[in-house]
């Protein structure tokens, strides 16, 4: 699961019914409608949509859901060169089962998190989404999801920004000093063994006269 959930507006669910002059009939399906509200709204062609940050997890507690979909809206790619695409609905998690039985408790208070890999396609850059409950069964008055949090997709957060050149590169200038460096260590090193090999070492010039001479 991500550590920062996506910031969104989840609206209340609606139910479905379909009604005449004297019957209403609950067709058993609800809509719950997610906006994202640091994305533009999308149809106005004239406003440019900001990048949502991809949608990795989705997680909620079942409440005698039966079925569970998915739709986002995004805007399509331009095309034939024009600036604005059109805004569309694709279904990205379709009809996937909560309940092994719709007339049984069996996942009816269950817990669920629905991640990209259930996903039919790669969730970002949409403006919206719209997540569609529905239990075809007559036995439960009441069904709905609690609890419901979206996060930001894992890969995203598991990869730091990358540092400037000027700390990753070293410069000729840079080289040059940490060889010096080395070279002086080095230098430190062999003095300290010279001295004690011999309590009355002979003067030598410089350290490579110093190498000649033990080799």
């Amino acid at each position: 699961m991500g550590d920062r959930p996506l910031h969104c507006s989840i609206k209340n669910p609606i139910t479905l019914t379909v009604e005449d002059q004297k019957n209403v009939f609950h067709s058993g399906c609800k809509v719950i409608d997610v906006t994202f509200p640091n994305v533009s709204t999308p149809e106005t062609p004239t406003v440019p949509i900001s990048f949502c940050e991809r949608v990795g997890e989705i997680c909620f507690r079942n409440y005698y859901t039966a079925y569970i979909s998915i739709r986002v809206k995004f805007k399509a790619a331009p095309d034939n060169g024009t600036e604005s695409g059109e805004v569309k609905w694709k279904t990205c998690v379709r009809k996937m089962r909560l309940m092994p039985s719709p007339h049984k408790e069996s996942g009816s208070q269950d817990y669920f998190t629905i991640s990209k890999k259930q996903f039919s396609f790669e969730v970002s850059n949409i403006s919206g989404m719209r997540i569609i409950l529905q239990q075809p069964s007559p036995v439960w008055k009441e069904f709905r999801i609690e609890d419901l949090r979206l996060y930001r997709s894992s890969e995203m957060m598991s990869k730091p920004p990358p540092l400037p050149a000027w700390l990753t590169e070293d410069s000729p200038n840079s080289t040059k000093h940490k060889l010096e460096l080395q070279t002086k260590a080095k230098e430190k090193i062999w003095t300290r063994v010279f001295l004690t090999w011999s309590p009355f070492p002979p003067v030598y010039r410089n350290y490579g006269d110093f190498l000649k001479k033990c080799q």
